[in-house]
């Protein structure tokens, strides 16, 4: 069985190509298979012909006894890869088939016809370009056959009288047979030309366009002979091994060599059992990328496969680089998180007992002459509070870790508050100003983040008055369009001070970057107000703009729309607790503080509103405090010595698990809330703090007590 369908595969296969589209090669197969059949059963016809003639049937048996010796010799030549020695014994016993049945036949059966199919036969087992010789041979010998068969049968003594009565139609059997034969070569070699100048200008075009990629391209069969192979897999197997590759190329010695190495033959049985793959390997301490494609025959079975390889290694290299350098990256804002939480710590922790302080001597009874001096202090160390706090939001944004923290406000008394804040410097300065306020703001109430929004007015209005020395500043807000769910708001601060270059208007929005350095050695500042101004902006869906002229003033100005607060829809919405002193009066609460002056600060604080405080240095003794006593709430400062507020709070939750805790802390770092939640503490505080602050989210927290 595997004899015979290597001769039928070859021969219905015949003249088909993988280049070829698949109308073309149904029908070429189609072809085959007519001739085929045709063949076998014209052979069978004339055995049966003639019963009763002993000697004559004994002659076409075995003529085709010996037909059937030339087929299984085609399949035996073609199995051990004998093609082209095959295709000369068909063609040679199918011609020698036809001449013998045609003489002992006589010329009247129409045999002469049967050339043509054999014709049709040598014209596509033979390449026009690669066996001229062989196609010429076999494309002529019809006609020799033709002249031979009709001086044969003149003169042969099996020629009957009846016979001799059909020379008429057996001239006109010849006529018809070498015009056919001959029409149909013609066409037939003209239509094969075409195809194979064609196929030939296919080829090299395409070997053109793998010779010209940079990495190695080769296809080989199942049994490692080459298909074809670009330049740059030539040269790689001359470097490699020494060898000359080319189309037909045997690489089965080198591959099973001991030297070749086995990953590269896993690869290739990968591909051979039709695995489609992309993988990158080592050799010669480079890295490389291999794409690996199976070939399949027109049966769907897998006859080879090809392959693209390309050197990779400065891409492995610059994405080493790449990763490294993000790593470093990474390192280095991780080292500067830690170095900004740490100096946040460091300096709020001595500014809290400083604001602390001055808060508590201005509320307390003093002498007139110690007032300005306290307010001094009290204004400078707020300014100072300022600076970190600017630093510390420019590292928010920067991370992208700053978010907004919506609540429900009036937005007249937001701008009223501005105002009266900012009233006392301008009247020490000896300017104007103003508040231009739309009236309808008096009775709007907003869902927004009012903190923000009066950070960035803030630094606008610090900016004009800093900037300003004759003339004013004027604050206005107006509404540019309201519906019944959101209303635009337009802020402006417009002042009359020394102006901005317009060359300078992008630039003083970017970080630590001020006008000019005259400007900043002159009225100082760390160049983050109007960078950390505009992200806010931006982050409320708004933009900062500017308009200005050098000695003309500037106006700042930016639009947002913010939410209208309603009472029906506020059920899901945060809003600012309303605390009164009677909340605090009595409260219990364990204050864990290291710091003695900031220890001080916080209960002086704390007393001033009839709440008990119980003191503890450290985190161990908040814990046996809280052992001894029940307490309201307790407040935990995160860094102390012997026992931090971290640890200390896993031991006090053992001890009442429901008690609200508070982390009081001067650190600052990403993710600060959501961990703190993630060890149990309620909430936090910020030092320095300010004293309504505290008491709202101490009566907040302690609410339901």
């Amino acid at each position: 069985m595997p004899l015979l369908n290597s001769i039928l595969s070859f021969i219905v296969n015949n003249g088909s190509h993988p280049t070829l589209k698949v109308r073309q090669k149904k029908a070429i197969i189609l072809i085959n298979i007519f001739w085929t059949i045709s063949v076998i059963g014209w052979f069978f016809f004339f055995i049966g012909l003639y019963p009763s003639t002993h000697s004559h049937h004994r002659k076409f048996l075995a003529a085709y006894l010996i037909t059937t010796a030339g087929f299984i010799l085609t399949g035996l030549l073609v199995r051990y890869k004998k093609r082209h020695a095959a295709k000369i014994v068909l063609l040679s016993v199918a011609y020698a088939g036809v001449f013998f049945f045609d003489n002992y036949t006589g010329a009247s059966m129409g045999v002469s016809t049967y050339y043509i199919i054999y014709l049709f036969i040598a014209l596509n087992l033979f390449s026009y370009r690669n066996n001229e010789g062989w196609l010429l041979f076999f494309t002529l010998l019809p006609a020799v056959l033709f002249i031979g068969t009709a001086i044969i049968q003149t003169y042969s003594p099996i020629q009957s009288v009846k016979e001799n009565m059909m020379i008429p139609f057996r001239t006109f059997n010849y006529f018809l047979s070498f015009l056919l034969v001959s029409c149909f070569g013609i066409y037939i070699v003209r239509y094969n030309s075409r195809n194979e100048d064609w196929l030939e200008q296919s080829t090299i075009n395409l070997q053109t366009l793998i010779d010209n990629t940079k990495g190695s391209i080769w296809s080989i069969t199942n049994n490692f002979e080459i298909i074809a192979a670009n330049e740059v897999y030539k040269q790689d197997m001359k470097e490699i091994f020494g060898i000359n590759v080319y189309p037909g190329y045997d690489m089965s010695p080198v591959i099973r060599g001991i030297n070749y190495p086995q990953q590269w033959l896993k690869q290739y049985r990968r591909a051979f059992d039709g695995e489609t793959f992309s993988e990158e390997y080592f050799f010669e301490e480079k890295t490389f990328e291999l794409v690996a494609t199976p070939i399949l025959n027109v049966s769907g079975q897998v006859i080879g496969a090809a392959f693209y390889a390309r050197d990779i290694t400065y891409r492995k290299k610059a994405e080493q680089e790449l990763v490294m350098a993000k790593t470093k990256a990474e390192e280095a804002s991780r080292v500067k998180a830690t170095f900004l939480s740490n100096m946040s710590h460091e300096l709020r922790t001595p500014l809290n007992g400083i604001i602390g302080t001055a808060q508590l001597l201005l509320e307390e009874k003093h002498l007139n002459e110690q007032k300005e001096s306290l307010s001094i202090l009290n204004n400078l160390s707020e300014h100072m509070l300022g600076l970190v706090n600017d630093v510390l939001d420019y590292n928010k944004i920067e991370s992208g870790m700053l978010e907004l923290s919506p609540h429900v406000f009036n937005m007249g008394t937001l701008l009223k508050k501005l105002h009266s804040t900012f009233r006392p410097f301008f009247e020490d300065k000896g300017l104007s100003y103003t508040l231009d306020m739309d009236k309808r703001l008096e009775s709007i109430t907003v869902f927004a983040d009012d903190l923000r929004l009066m950070q960035v007015l803030n630094n606008l209005v610090s900016n004009a008055l800093k900037f300003t020395h004759k003339g004013g500043v004027t604050v206005s807000c107006a509404i540019v369009n309201q519906n019944l769910s959101t209303v635009s708001l337009l802020f402006c601060v417009v002042d009359t001070g020394i102006g901005i270059d317009p060359v300078a208007f992008e630039s003083i929005f970017e970080s630590f970057s001020q006008g000019d350095s005259a400007t900043t050695r002159k009225y100082g500042g760390t160049g983050l107000g109007l960078s950390i101004s505009r992200n806010l902006v931006k982050l409320m869906n708004g933009r900062l703009n500017l308009n200005s002229q050098k000695g003309s003033g500037s106006n700042f100005f930016f639009q947002i729309d913010v939410t209208l607060y309603k009472q029906e829809e506020s059920s899901g919405k945060m809003t600012k607790f309303k605390w009164r002193d009677d909340d605090l009066v009595n409260l219990r609460i364990l204050v864990a503080e290291d710091n003695p002056i900031n220890m001080i600060v916080a209960r002086k604080t704390l007393e001033k509103k009839g709440i008990i405080v119980t003191e503890a240095v450290n985190g161990q003794i908040a814990v046996e405090k809280m052992m001894q006593e029940d307490f309201d709430l307790v407040m935990l400062d995160l860094e102390m010595p012997v026992m931090d507020g971290k640890t200390a709070i896993k031991e006090l939750k053992k001890i009442n698990d429901h008690i609200p805790v508070i982390a009081f802390t001067a650190a600052v770092y990403e993710n600060m809330r959501e961990e703190l939640k993630e060890y149990g503490f309620t909430d936090f505080m910020h030092k320095p703090f300010k004293p309504e602050d505290l008491y709202r989210k101490i009566a907040e927290v302690t609410r339901n007590r």
